[in-house]
């Protein structure tokens, strides 16, 4: 394998975060950091022992996965308001669910800070009992190199 790179594009380090009570999984890094952008992968509505939360509840499963955003964030110093960009994938999207999706964004950003997002709809998730997953792009704090892995 190449050397991995002291920095990015950017001129900044790269760093990979696992972040406490997030399950260790071998083939995706949790948080990725460039400097003050933060990229996060998927989250979806686990618990901290790897089970589902919200059963076939669209919102509920929404609400989980906000939260662990939230979490992800926190650990490289930002939170929900860093977020600039998310996706959100939904299973099975019907139109209905657009109304279940927008209250769960609505709740979780400020309508003046709410980012930009696309919503697509997908036919499964890693899981079969998962609902909703959302990637998401964001913007920390300089932190002076503090992360929390």
């Amino acid at each position: 394998m190449p050397p991995k790179p002291d920095g990015h594009a950017l001129g900044d380090t790269v760093r990979h975060v696992h972040p406490p009570g997030f399950a260790r999984i071998p083939h995706l890094t949790q948080v990725v950091t460039a400097g003050r952008l933060v990229a996060c992968s998927g989250q979806v509505a686990l618990d901290v022992n790897g089970a589902v939360v919200g059963g076939d509840d669209l919102g509920a499963q929404a609400e989980r996965t906000f939260e662990n955003l939230g979490r992800a964030l926190g650990a490289v110093g930002g939170s929900l308001d860093s977020v600039i960009k998310l996706t959100l994938y939904v299973v099975d999207f019907q139109a209905q669910d657009l109304t279940t999706i927008a209250r769960a964004l609505q709740s979780t950003f400020s309508a003046d800070r709410m980012p930009a997002n696309t919503l697509v709809g997908v036919q499964a998730l890693a899981r079969p009992n998962l609902r909703v997953e959302v990637d998401a792009w964001a913007v920390v704090p300089d932190l002076e190199g503090e992360v929390a892995e």
